[in-house]
């Protein structure tokens, strides 16, 4: 029998924004425009936001609204892991970064490395917690 590692709650998609986000911004102000045109805290490309965000509004609020630029990100990370069909944050990073039509290779190098600093910013951000809940657990069980 195989067991899942991967998390299911719902604190992953807000836990894999928030490093999604902070490696988008590489820790700099959140209002910014990128060299390809991605605005804001998660640098969100505007086609990115109408065709897999599912937004509509004017493009400017995407870089004055921090929330919605967030809200817009998360929609796309959700949309990327209902395309893929997964609960590996790696591949949803990915595919936040590359799209969702892109092949999961380390060819595609630019989205490859992008994933994993995402699943590094990730660890790091949750490691701290996994390790107080084994130790409440091991409390309770002893």
């Amino acid at each position: 029998m195989m067991i899942s590692t991967a998390p299911t709650h719902a604190g992953f998609m807000s836990d894999l924004l928030d490093a999604v986000c902070t490696e988008e911004t590489l820790g700099g102000p959140w209002r910014t425009i990128g060299l390809d045109g991605e605005v804001g805290d998660c640098q969100i490309l505007p086609r990115s936001a109408r065709v897999f965000g599912k937004y509509r509004g004017p493009l400017v609020d995407l870089l004055d609204d921090r929330d919605l630029n967030r809200r817009v990100a998360l929609t796309i990370l959700w949309d990327c892991r209902r395309r893929l069909r997964t609960q590996d944050y790696q591949r949803v990073a990915f595919c936040y970064n590359a799209g969702p039509g892109a092949e999961y290779t380390p060819n595609n190098r630019r989205a490859w490395y992008y994933a994993k600093r995402v699943t590094m910013r990730l660890s790091r951000a949750t490691m701290p917690t996994t390790r107080l809940r084994l130790a409440s657990y091991e409390r309770r069980t002893e």
